[in-house]
């Protein structure tokens, strides 16, 4: 089992791991993505950081740091690719089934990268992602199943309207 550094998805993960207690599990950086710089944030409203969150996504700059504490789109990503990479790796040690706790945005650039073979995070790349994740979010306790048998990953479509939000 793998599960994210932030304390509500361990806490999300305990009743699965008392269950299981033989599982190894890990800790990986599956965290949310943080794209504002949160100590801008602290003390805001969802409604007063709006203007915030639509200047983000607008510029469409994948290079964009908010500020101290924020990555950007692409290191996000980065973050993303190093997980289906380890992934990777535990298949390749034997046929293992890994369940995760981790965190919407995260789940869905994963979803994302493997149902669209991205491989340049440009703004292109950026305004895709955005658009996919507003119509189609990962909310709280939902998931998807990804398959990788050894060359490519396929993920078992839960959510039929994200049929209609293929890109490039």
């Amino acid at each position: 089992m793998i599960c994210s550094p932030f304390r509500r998805a361990q806490r999300t993960a305990a009743p699965t791991l008392t269950k299981f207690p033989t599982v190894p599990s890990e800790i990986w950086s599956v965290q949310e993505f943080t794209y504002l710089a949160p100590a801008r944030c602290v003390g805001t409203s969802a409604e007063q950081r709006r203007s915030w969150v639509d200047a983000y996504w607008d510029a469409s700059n994948p290079t964009l740091v908010d500020g101290p504490g924020a990555e950007s789109f692409a290191a996000f990503i980065g973050r993303v690719r190093t997980a289906l990479d380890c992934f990777r790796l535990l298949h390749g040690a034997s046929d293992v089934t890994v369940a995760m706790f981790g965190h919407g945005q995260f789940l869905q650039a994963m979803r994302w990268l493997i149902l669209n073979g991205i491989e340049v995070i440009d703004a292109d790349a950026m305004r895709s992602f955005r658009i996919v994740d507003q119509h189609c979010p990962i909310r709280n306790a939902d998931g998807f199943v990804a398959t990788f048998d050894g060359r490519s990953w396929t993920v078992e479509q839960k959510y039929t309207a994200l049929n209609n939000y293929r890109f490039r």
